[in-house]
């Protein structure tokens, strides 16, 4: 494809195939010539800044967002990008800030009926489910449906993603029936808009694999799997990130009924695309390793899981500082496994620590922080 190099539009449009497809260097180069042509260009910017965010890179996302609102402050696309990365580094309360501000400039200036303050609302209630805001994650998401509902139809993509974040909650909440009927409505609409080879039909049929995991329908739940699995290879090829993700969930399912051989070389296969595509430092490298090291600990080869489990932690060490609720959970994971070979002590240390760093982040409520809190004290009174 001969491009221009005046022309940005072709090049970005590129650049965003080549993302699509996990060629991030092959992406990150284009985005950087259109930049190189015109500085003060915000799309190759925020194109950018995502891809170093699929990356796990933060900080230069973060530089690339503070750029962009340099440029123009009242660009709102920038700030919802930015609390999405506090988001993922466990700033909760910042990224609640960005998102609020946001979603009161979106009612001033686009009303309350405008598929924008859906898509913050949607943000609001995504981050809200994250950390435990189970209620007020659900009337969020209600809101954005209903206000997509009016403004775009019942059968419209961004219906579907809404349905499917929906569907997500009541499942995190232990509301299984529910979530797979939402699941299902968001899966007949993407058949039906985007058609049965999309990698969103691929997304929501991995979602309900999980569920039917959860609910003990195995059988259900790897046809799932496999079908999104064919969906991906078919679009994406067999080395992209999000292949890796369904091969790291189907592992998880043959470890959850035992087949631990086969969920081991799956789990494998998961992380020789995530080290091509991501690097060796990345989250979701960290955390296929931390599922690898679960399965060992199954197996009984604890020496092998010990140390997943501390390069999983180094990484999100690495990545999000000590103070993070993923760092936390493989802290948690790693205190489980000392508890498992009578190591008392030293279990309840590292439980400890994970406990501090829930309260911290996460709040005394949360079902994580909880269960953590349940496991420290169930070993002091042994």
């Amino acid at each position: 494809l001969s491009i221009d190099p005046r022309q940005l539009p072709p090049r970005m449009e590129l650049a965003k195939i080549y993302q699509q497809q996990g060629n991030f260097s092959e992406a990150e180069s284009l985005l950087r010539e259109s930049l190189s042509i015109d500085p003060h260009q915000l799309p190759p910017r925020m194109e950018l800044a995502k891809i170093y965010q699929q990356q796990g890179n933060f900080s230069e996302a973060e530089s690339l967002l503070r750029e962009s609102l340099s440029i123009d402050p009242r660009q709102l696309a920038p700030r919802m990008e930015l609390a999405k990365i506090y988001q993922q580094q466990g700033n909760f309360s910042e990224a609640e800030r960005i998102y609020r501000e946001t979603l009161e400039i979106r009612y001033r200036t686009l009303g309350h009926n405008h598929p924008e303050v859906a898509t913050t609302l949607n943000n609001l209630a995504a981050l809200n489910s994250s950390i435990g805001n189970y209620e007020e994650a659900e009337s969020l998401y209600k809101q954005a449906l209903e206000i997509r509902y009016r403004t775009l139809g019942h059968n419209h993509p961004e219906v579907a993603t809404t349905l499917n974040n929906l569907a997500a909650l009541n499942s995190s909440m232990g509301k299984y029936e529910k979530a797979e009927s939402l699941y299902k409505q968001a899966l007949e609409i993407r058949y039906k808009t985007l058609g049965h080879d999309h990698p969103e039909v691929a997304t929501t049929l991995n979602n309900l694999a999980a569920l039917n995991s959860s609910m003990g329908k195995y059988e259900d739940a790897e046809s799932l799997y496999k079908q999104a699995l064919e969906i991906r290879y078919k679009t994406l090829g067999h080395d992209h990130p999000e292949v890796a993700t369904t091969l790291n969930n189907l592992a998880a399912l043959n470890s959850s009924i035992g087949k631990y051989k086969k969920a081991e070389s799956l789990y494998k296969q998961a992380l020789e695309i995530q080290y091509k595509t991501l690097g060796h430092n990345h989250p979701e490298v960290a955390t296929t390793l931390n599922n690898l090291a679960a399965a060992y600990v199954a197996m009984g080869r604890y020496a092998e899981a010990s140390k997943l489990y501390k390069n999983a932690l180094s990484i999100r060490q690495e990545i999000y500082g000590f103070n993070h609720p993923s760092v936390a959970t493989t802290l948690s994971n790693l205190a489980a496994l000392y508890e498992s070979i009578g190591d008392k002590n030293k279990a309840m240390m590292i439980y400890g620590k994970a406990v501090m760093i829930f309260e911290e982040t996460l709040g005394d409520i949360h079902p994580r922080t909880k269960l953590v809190k349940e496991k420290l004290q169930s070993l002091k009174h042994e």
